[in-house]
């Protein structure tokens, strides 16, 4: 891709990861990784219909921050993302955790809301709870959402679920018996 991605002002080198559309106010949302230490890290930029270049949406990247699974509200101007959080380890990652749901306001091009994963609301018989993935919006602040949730025993159980990021509300949709084959 060599110069392509910088004229565009995207940060090099980076892969192309997805393209998303916001239809209430024309923005087009590039969801790419780059590559640091060996290590995918992924951002998400934005530009309007109009403009040629983009804008870094959020700038973690001194913070081993990734931000994944993107989705674009249809009917406001909101876009979702899961933020990922390398672990390391003697300099070494490790792999992500999940520390918090981003909900960002495309008007202004901020973040409006942080909802840790530490306030959201598991069962009595869970230790913690995480989303992996965000498949769905059902209406603004509630999002469908893949959660893995892990019982005292160890065990971990995944489900399709509905988050409200108002109060941290995790309703169980369904069981995904099978989420990673």
């Amino acid at each position: 891709m060599g110069n392509r991605w910088s004229s565009v002002g995207i940060e090099e080198p980076n892969r192309f990861n997805r393209l998303l559309f916001n239809s209430s106010t024309d923005l087009i949302i590039a969801h790419v990784s780059v590559l640091r230490d060996e290590h995918t890290f992924d951002s998400l930029y934005a530009r309007h219909l109009s403009d040629k270049n983009y804008v870094r949406l959020a700038d973690d990247s001194g913070d081993d921050i990734s931000l994944g699974s993107p989705l674009s509200s249809e009917n406001t101007p909101t876009l979702y993302a899961l933020e990922f959080k390398a672990r390391r380890q003697d300099d070494r990652y490790l792999g992500y955790d999940v520390p918090a749901i981003r909900k960002y306001n495309l008007q202004s091009m901020e973040l409006a809301l942080r909802l840790p994963v530490t306030e959201l609301k598991p069962r009595s018989d869970y230790a913690e709870i995480w989303p992996s993935s965000i498949v769905g919006e059902k209406r603004t602040d509630v999002l469908y959402c893949t959660v893995g949730m892990q019982r005292k025993s160890g065990n971990v159980d995944y489900f399709l679920c509905e988050i409200a990021l108002a109060d941290g509300s995790v309703e169980k949709l369904t069981s995904l018996d099978h989420v990673f084959l």
